[in-house]
């Protein structure tokens, strides 16, 4: 006699961060993009005077090599920190690392650009408690050292993108990233688009796809 297999259902993976966009966001937008099944779990809000509970307990848990979120976990108990680590992990397993190794590489510089232009904009944020200076410190930023990465990353996407892509002729998780840097300029008005018609173009584009 003959017995069928038994199919176990897969669990999703799941993405665990606190309940804001943070180092979790871009992530986000390449499973969003990738249209892949994942949960999210929230531990509440980052608190540095009081963490909440649930982040405690996955602390606890010795699941967090470095201590901290967030974190993917797979169903074959598979678990990787760090928000970078994660981040390229998702783009290779989802597609969005490019067409080969070269591509990978161009991708991971624009990334690594990315993150340093992100560090000089939090210096801004954190260099001062007194609000005049916080505001000088953000204006001599926009005219100076923004403008420079701007330049590079408009610079980049005319050297080695195509149809609209920072990188080769598709989506990569570099395109979101850089969408999520230039939407959120925009949001908070700490960007503008008038000398980086390049960027403008990249912007709406990643937004349509």
């Amino acid at each position: 006699r003959h017995f069928p297999p038994i199919i176990t259902a897969r669990m999703a993976p799941t993405l665990t961060y606190f309940s804001s966009r943070g180092k979790s966001e871009t992530i986000r937008l390449v499973l969003a993009q990738a249209q892949a099944d994942y949960t999210e779990v929230a531990v509440g809000s980052w608190n540095p005077a009081g963490q909440p509970e649930a982040f405690l307990k996955v602390r606890e848990s010795g699941e967090l090599d470095f201590g901290a979120l967030p974190m993917w976990k797979e169903d074959d108990g598979f678990t990787l920190v760090q928000s970078v680590a994660i981040l390229r992990y998702v783009a290779r397993k989802y597609g969005l690392y490019g067409s080969d190794e070269k591509e990978g590489a161009l991708i991971d510089s624009l990334y690594d650009g990315i993150i340093d232009y992100n560090m000089a904009g939090r210096a801004v944020i954190t260099s001062s408690n007194d609000q005049e200076k916080k505001i000088q410190a953000r204006d001599e930023f926009m005219a100076g050292a923004q403008l420079k990465w701007l330049g590079f990353f408009s610079s980049f996407i005319t050297k080695h993108g195509k149809n609209g892509y920072a990188v080769g002729n598709k989506m990569s998780y570099a395109d979101l990233a850089l969408y999520q840097v230039l939407e959120s300029g925009v949001d908070n008005q700490v960007l503008s688009f008038l000398e980086f018609p390049v960027l403008k173009q990249h912007k709406e584009f990643i937004q349509s796809h």
